[in-house]
């Protein structure tokens, strides 16, 4: 069983640590291809930031961090500099006829499960908690996911996120999918 809450400081470096793990440059091949992985490393600097502005979902289980789901807010985002290319094509997307800057919306930081976990209905628990913290404040989050991370772009659809936008990053030399989802 599992509960979940939001993310206090003393749990930060447990939180970092489940990213450690699952980041796909400390992955082989298969466990990527099966698993998923995590793309961008976030600082405890960082982390600290975004839970001043948002508090910041996880699921514990026997005293430990086994699943996250980060928030980002416009403001956190423009301090990172990874993530400038990204809120620039965001201000240049439409969502319902709309630019996506005429909205409320969140960057979806983050979200990770630990392996053993999965498939127990975490990944749901942490979106549910999402729109119980965010529906009145914000219209939807966004986020991207790498095209080849099927397990993450799966688990996205299966709570709701649809596809705005798909392209092709020369520096990554990837194609990634900007997925939203309304609150």
């Amino acid at each position: 069983m599992f509960e979940i809450t939001t993310l206090p400081n003393e749990r930060i470096d447990n939180l970092l640590d489940l990213q450690r793990a699952n980041l796909k440059n400390n992955l082989d091949v298969v466990t990527q291809q099966s698993q998923g992985y995590l793309s961008f490393p976030y600082t405890t600097a960082i982390i600290q930031r975004m839970m001043q502005a948002e508090p910041q979902p996880i699921a514990v289980a026997e005293g430990q961090v086994i699943g996250y789901a980060l928030t980002a807010t416009l403001p956190i985002c423009q301090t990172i500099d990874l993530m400038l290319p990204l809120l620039e094509m965001f201000n240049q997307l439409i969502f319902n006829g709309k630019p996506l800057s005429a909205y409320r919306y969140y960057v979806m930081g983050q979200v990770c499960v630990r392996a053993g976990y999965r498939g127990i209905g975490v990944f749901d628990a942490l979106y549910a908690q999402h729109r119980a913290l965010f529906a009145g404040k914000y219209d939807f989050t966004v986020t991207e996911i790498a095209a080849d991370n099927w397990r993450s772009i799966a688990a996205h659809r299966r709570v709701g996120f649809k596809t705005l936008h798909r392209y092709f990053d020369h520096l990554s030399q990837k194609t990634w999918e900007v997925v939203i989802l309304e609150l």
